[in-house]
């Protein structure tokens, strides 16, 4: 006997699904194809548009500057002279690692945008003559057309300026650098200028201040006869030393000669007159009489105190001019000396291509955005035509059901 195949039941809710979806997808192909001349037309009719719009818009070109920050950019020398003394003086004289930032700062300001707009006549050329506010529009629409980049990589900072005539946004590119010198040198001069005043300030005070040490000095030494009190105690100790072994040997010698002829001896009174003149020398010396050291010897440690006080200031004002002084000097120099910011890598030239409107991209945007929004449309409209009874059936029946 045959056996007969049997068919496998239905597998449930996936393959209905499966089915549904497949049966979903074939309509909207039909839909589709049915309406393929509207939505073909509609996609070539705003691609054609689209070339139409893009050929109308304006073109800007684009020209570019690369910039090398100089070595040692800053105050040079002096920055370089003052060396530990922290950030706080490179601050004041503008150097510092701050450069990039400070360069932006200078680049985007007003007073640089500004005199731009007025060097190219921009409020013609943006034509904000008509406004209420010419020159602000006219930096604004500047700030827009402008960009200002740093290559992190190769480390050089760009200047991008849009135009639409290529010889002007080159010599705009160009202006920018030029007027970022200048502020800068501007800048870094002022700033010299006060650094420069403070160190004259501080050097005339040094001065000064040393003047009065050494007037003091002098006054002490022309008052207590003292000119260079430790060579002076020297030379005094080994005198009174001195003064004293001759005091010893005429009280011995006159012992000697005592027991030797008697106290009546004239050779013995003479040498006890020579012992008693040099211990009258002696004691004269200590009472300061001594030419050496005029002052009595009970007053040398309040002196020699007084003396290292007035000699120590004397020499820490020394000191302190003998730094102040090239500093001020230095600072003088960098007063007068022409500061470049930047270093032109590659000078702006004008642009042979245009830079926007990129009109390829814009066709491609405009057409492929069409296609798909008349394929939404065809889709929508079908599925509106197909439900849009059931629909109003559904709201009138809700709406009948409500008291």
């Amino acid at each position: 006997m045959d056996v007969q195949p049997t068919s496998s039941p239905p597998s449930g809710p996936i393959d209905e699904r499966r089915a549904r979806a497949e049966q979903t997808f074939w309509e909207m192909a039909a839909v589709l194809y049915r309406r393929r001349r509207f939505i073909l037309g509609t996609t070539m009719a705003v691609a054609v548009l689209s070339v139409v719009l893009s050929l109308m818009m304006p073109v800007w070109y684009r020209a570019s500057t690369r910039l090398l920050l100089p070595e040692g950019s800053g105050s040079g020398g002096l920055s370089a002279m003052l060396g530990d003394l922290g950030p706080a003086a490179a601050a004041l004289l503008g150097g510092g690692g701050g450069d990039t930032d400070r360069y932006f700062s200078i680049l985007s300001s007003r007073r640089v945008l500004d005199r731009v707009v007025s060097t190219f006549d921009l409020e013609t050329v943006y034509e904000t003559t008509d406004s209420e506010t010419p020159r602000a529009d006219a930096i604004r629409l500047l700030q827009d057309n402008v960009e200002f980049v740093i290559d992190q990589e190769y480390g050089f900072i760009a200047v991008e300026v849009y135009d639409q005539d290529p010889e002007r946004a080159a010599a705009m590119a160009n202006f920018f650098v030029e007027e970022l010198n200048r502020v800068n040198s501007e800048l870094l001069s002022q700033n010299a200028a006060n650094y420069r005043r403070f160190m004259e300030q501080s050097l005339r005070e040094t001065e000064a201040a040393l003047d009065s040490a050494l007037a003091a000095l002098q006054r002490f030494q022309e008052r207590h006869g003292v000119i260079d009190l430790p060579t002076q105690t020297q030379a005094f100790l080994q005198n009174i030393a001195a003064l004293r072994t001759d005091v010893l040997q005429a009280e011995i010698q006159a012992e000697v000669l005592r027991r030797q002829y008697g106290p009546d001896n004239p050779r013995v009174r003479a040498m006890q007159d020579a012992a008693a003149a040099a211990q009258t020398r002696y004691e004269a010396a200590f009472q300061g009489s001594e030419r050496m050291l005029p002052v009595p010897q009970t007053a040398v440690p309040e002196l020699a105190r007084q003396y290292a006080k007035l000699q120590q200031e004397v020499l820490i004002q020394g000191e302190i001019l003998k730094f102040v002084r090239p500093l001020y000097e230095q600072a003088r120099f960098d007063e007068q000396r022409e500061k470049m910011a930047v270093q032109v890598l590659d000078p702006a030239v004008p642009p042979e291509r245009k830079a926007k409107p990129k009109r390829s991209i814009i066709v491609i945007m405009a057409t492929l955005s069409a296609g798909m929004l008349a394929v939404l449309f065809v889709l929508l409209t079908d599925w509106w035509r197909r439900n849009y009874r059931t629909l109003l059936e559904r709201l009138t029946t809700m709406a009948s059901s409500q008291p």
